[in-house]
């Protein structure tokens, strides 16, 4: 099952892919929070999954009406040690773009 596949293929790509896509799969939003919480915490940012966990974590903040931790998470994927190991990543890129809307949305406006 695939459930079972992050307990046998621990620090793996397939492990903490999978880890992810089922937090994401998860059925109430405090669920999925919870779950993604978790596997930012826990999986390495070197891992090809830790880009995509912040992601999906960030845009569930923001779902949820947490704007100051969706802007903190995807902050987080764009740090410099970040991008040199994950630069071609479409989760960065799109973190990078919800990111730059967010402080569009939030700039005063002047007058």
């Amino acid at each position: 099952m695939l459930q079972e596949i992050p307990a046998r293929h621990p620090r793996t790509l397939l492990g903490d892919n999978v880890r992810v896509l089922l937090a994401t799969t998860e059925p109430s939003l405090v669920a999925k929070i919870q779950q993604l919480e978790a596997c930012v915490r826990e999986l390495p940012p070197e891992s090809d999954a830790w880009p995509q966990a912040c992601f999906e974590l960030g845009s569930l903040y923001r779902r949820d009406h947490m704007p100051a931790k969706a802007r903190e998470i995807f902050a987080k994927v764009l740090k410099p040690e970040i991008l040199r190991r994950h630069a071609d990543s479409p989760w960065v890129s799109e973190a990078r773009r919800r990111l730059a809307a967010m402080e569009v949305s939030v700039r005063p406006t002047g007058g």
